[in-house]
């Protein structure tokens, strides 16, 4: 295999930094681990391999070779960056949006990556050398190293940090230097290696991507004191080889730079042990295998387009349409016919297709999947580089198929083409409507849709989404466009041409089918500046880092719900609060085949079914967030839900449930749970369902959920609860929809009542004359109240800061540019704060002893009171 590597480095080092001791790991060692060739000139590779990010000429060049994007870190949100850093941001999403594959550090970067565009992003880790790296007597100094000072690698906390340690020597590339801090300004290679292999201690307070300097610190036998977040929380352990603080926190530092002065011998060997588990050699071995599947797949041999139709009811219109596929001008198709349990005979026209021409192959369904399982249905099978559905009434002109498919070939960064389409009626006559008309995103989530069905997509849009949705019946296709278009696979007009003719007939199902309102699933609809920042915007958007995570949704998925997880898990990435994470806990007990978005990140309980209770707690043990909301695989939340309850647990702790819409028979029945009553949950059983929003230490002091019962362990959870004191809020507004019809464990749950009574009598002796007090009646110190309900949804989308909780607070306003939400983690007080561009975000309490987060910051401000305003909502009482 022939690689071609972007940048190149020809100059001496001066400080380039790690990506250039990536790239010259690449060089050194590819050759030497698989059958690889680094050459000269992009027009003799094989492969394309492109750190951070590629030219455009490169790009547009060479539109059919394989493109590899290491993505070694991006321009987050949460800091301010000058023009420059927003321009490189546009670049790296663009390489991302157009490569084959897509790798990053770390797993936290590649999960953003992930969030904002679903590409499957492979993580691979920095190597180093022990060799190269020896240690050296200590010189007695603290050192803080990078390669140029920006708002994330801020000099400002070594200067700080010195401040607090006067009887310690620091060394710093930047910043102001002190008496013990001296600055020694940007280094060349060489010059850095010296400093760090002599230093006492490295400092790590930037929230590294990996952290190439970390790693050659542990290499070199030097303790690290870091910051916990970013990439060194991946390799990097407490009291081991490091000292981990909680960000912001100075005191936390100092005391660690302390500890690892006192334990210094330990740490050192802790440290060149652990950084033996990052070798180049392993580096190098991880990119070879990647570039070695991405070129096997991008050469097997396949047709260049799958035509996918499918067929209902449609006998009298189907031959006419296979004859239009078959007349088409290139010859490199194939054609895929899906007879949905067809009643007339549609199954047996596309079977005497198939056997006069071997580029037609019939799925028949034996029961009928309606249109959007049927196409996933018929794509599952398709082999072709390109994808087009067709629907069996209609008919393709004959250099459709050419017209589209040169479109891709030619252009890379275009992943859905399309043309002009021609109407025709029963009588024959053919017109022009005027529609489609050219993409732009913030149209199409206007409920504008502005293709047609039957584009042209490359075969990763479909598999990269989960394609279509089955809970449409009709406008699977406009969902379809505006989930791929969000996550920066780029629709285009590429020819003015006929590339459809639609047979306008009365009896077809646009017309027989009420118009779904797709957009309800996408929170950034009419606010584009919230959408994932891979979403094909005119300019690029903000690209918060999502880290670290606030909640964490945990789904089990048991069997007989496989079909019905996905509305879930849509339903997380349909919250207007983002700073969530996802997990599902496979407990069907087999292999999942499932489509899921890359950032769901999936465990299985293994040894078959386990039960609810069991995949309940993998998940949230496995989750990094410090709350989580159980959700169950065939019930889905509203847009609002963890926005509205994370709102309402800053004010009240304990944790946090709603009412709930019940689904039966297709309609939705509000069902109003009632107030938390402690004695209630003794005599009736659940109060409210197991959805709801938690403190994971919480459910530690709760002792997690009880696997050992047969049933009834949301009940026995809620006990277990109450009994530490930590009791329930409720909304009254239905935050999610509970779909009573799919259940398949509730109904038995509550056939076998008494039986799970009679567990939880004998565990918690409730019922008896010698029945425990629970603490929750006991004045219910851990939450338990009242929450006044949202009066719209726009307050609800970006809801008034909570009513002062003591007098030991203050008004912080952000007074920044940025639209996108942002949260900043109180060093004192652990209190997330979650400030927003738009009007309602501005302002909120803070803790005073939070205060130093924001003080010298010129994005905010510190008030003495509040302004007035109109309302408050979710207000406790």
């Amino acid at each position: 295999m022939k690689v071609y590597i972007w940048p190149t480095f020809a100059e001496k080092d001066e400080g380039d930094g790690g990506v250039r001791r990536i790239v010259e790991l690449q060089h050194d060692l590819l050759p030497k681990v698989a059958d690889i060739q680094i050459v000269d000139l992009p027009e003799d590779a094989d492969l394309l391999a492109v750190h951070i990010a590629a030219p455009d000429s490169l790009l547009k060049q060479y539109p059919r070779k394989p493109m590899v994007a290491h993505c070694h870190g991006l321009y987050w949100s949460e800091y301010e960056w000058a023009e420059w850093a927003l321009k490189a941001n546009t670049m790296v999403m663009e390489t991302i949006r157009q490569s084959s594959a897509v790798t990053a550090p770390s797993e936290w970067v590649a999960q953003a990556i992930r969030r904002h565009t679903l590409r499957l992003v492979e993580v691979v880790n920095h190597g180093v050398s022990l060799e190269e790296w020896m240690p050296r007597p200590s010189a007695g100094y603290v050192l803080w190293n990078k390669t140029r000072p920006d708002p994330v690698c801020d000099p400002k906390p070594v200067q700080d940090v010195a401040a607090l340690l006067p009887d310690i020597l620091f060394r710093s590339t930047f910043g102001e230097p002190s008496f013990n801090l001296t600055i020694t300004g940007k280094l060349p290679f060489e010059a850095v290696k010296k400093e760090l292999e002599e230093a006492v201690v490295y400092l790590c307070t930037t929230r590294e991507t990996f952290g190439i300097g970390t790693l050659e610190a542990l290499a070199a036998g030097v303790p690290v004191v870091a910051w916990n977040w970013g990439g060194q929380r991946e390799f990097l352990h407490h009291r081991r080889e490091a000292w981990l603080a909680r960000p912001g926190d100075l005191e936390g530092l100092a005391e660690g730079i302390r500890w690892a002065l006192a334990h210094r011998e330990p740490m050192s060997k802790a440290a060149r042990k652990e950084a033996a588990k990052f070798s180049r050699e392993q580096a190098a071995s991880a990119y070879a295998d990647l570039y070695q599947r991405v070129l096997v797949k991008t050469s097997q041999k396949r047709p260049k387009v799958s035509v996918i139709v499918t067929a209902y009811n449609l006998a009298e219109y189907l031959p006419t349409c296979l004859d239009s596929v078959q007349a088409q001008e290139m010859a490199d198709w194939e054609c895929i016919v899906v007879d949905d349990a067809s009643p007339d005979n549609c199954g047996k026209i596309a079977d005497d297709y198939a056997s006069r021409d071997k580029r037609f192959r019939v799925v028949h369904n034996q029961e009928n999947q309606y249109l959007a399982r049927a196409r996933n249905t018929g794509i599952e099978v398709a082999r072709g580089e390109y994808i087009l559905p067709l629907d069996a009434d209609d008919l393709l002109p004959s250099a459709a198929l050419t017209l589209l498919s040169n479109a891709l070939d030619e252009d890379r960064s275009i992943h859905i083409a399309y043309g002009n389409v021609e109407f025709l009626e029963l009588d024959e006559r053919r017109w022009h409507s005027g529609w489609p008309m050219p993409f732009r995103h913030d149209w199409q989530l206007m409920q504008r849709n502005l293709l047609p069905y039957s584009s042209m997509f490359r075969r990763e849009v479909w598999e990269l989404t989960g394609g279509y949705r089955p809970r449409y019946r009709t406008a699977e296709d406009a969902d379809f466009w505006s989930r791929a278009s969000s996550y920066g696979f780029r629709p285009k007009m590429v020819t003015e041409a006929d590339t459809l003719i639609y047979r306008n007939r009365e009896g077809s199902m646009s017309r027989r089918e009420k118009a779904a309102d797709w957009i309800s699933w996408f929170p950034w609809a009419g606010k584009e500046m919230a959408a994932p920042a891979g979403a094909v915007t005119i300019e690029q958007l903000p690209i918060p880092s999502f880290d670290p995570p606030v909640v964490a949704v945990i789904i089990p998925l048991g069997p007989g719900h496989e079909e019905v997880v996905q509305d879930a898990i849509d339903s997380v990435d349909a919250q207007t609060f983002r700073e969530w994470e996802c997990i599902l806990v496979n407990d069907t007990g087999k292999p999942l085949s499932l489509r899921l978005p890359s950032w769901v990140r999936v465990f299985d309980t293994f040894e078959g079914p386990r039960g609810v209770a069991h995949a309940r707690n993998i998940g949230i043990k496995r989750s990094s967030a410090p709350l989580f909301l159980p959700l169950d695989a065939d019930d889905y939340l509203q847009p609002y839900a963890l926005e509205t309850m994370f709102q309402v647990w800053q004010e009240v702790k304990g944790y946090v449930y709603s009412d709930w819409l019940a689904e039966t028979e297709g309609k939705l029945v509000p069902y109003q749970t009632p107030e938390y009553d402690a004695k209630l949950l003794v005599a009736k059983g659940c109060i409210h369902a197991v959805t709801a929003l938690y403190p994971k230490d919480a459910w530690k002091q709760a002792k997690q959920f009880d696997e050992t019962l047969s049933n009834w362990e949301d009940w026995d959870f809620q006990i277990a609860l109450a009994d530490q004191g930590i009791c329930g809020t409720r909304v009254p507004e239905p935050l999610f929809v509970y779909r009573k019809d799919l259940g398949l464990r509730r109904e038995d749950n509550y056939t076998h009542f008494e039986r799970g009574k009679q567990e939880l009598t004998a565990k918690w002796n409730l019922w008896g004359k010698e029945a425990k007090e629970l603490m929750a009646c006991r004045g219910c110190p851990g939450g338990g109240g009242k929450v006044v309900r949202p009066r719209n949804q726009e307050a609800r989308g970006q809801p008034a800061p909570a009513a002062p909780p003591s007098e030991d607070v203050a008004v912080v306003q952000y007074i920044g540019q940025q639209l996108g939400a942002r949260s900043f983690r109180g060093a004192a007080t652990n209190t997330i704060y979650r400030f927003s561009g738009d009007d309602g975000g501005r302002l909120k309490y803070v803790y005073k002893k939070d205060l130093p987060l924001f003080e010298g910051r010129t994005d905010f401000r510190i008030l003495s009171e509040y302004p007035a305003r109109e309302e408050k909502v979710l207000v406790s009482q």
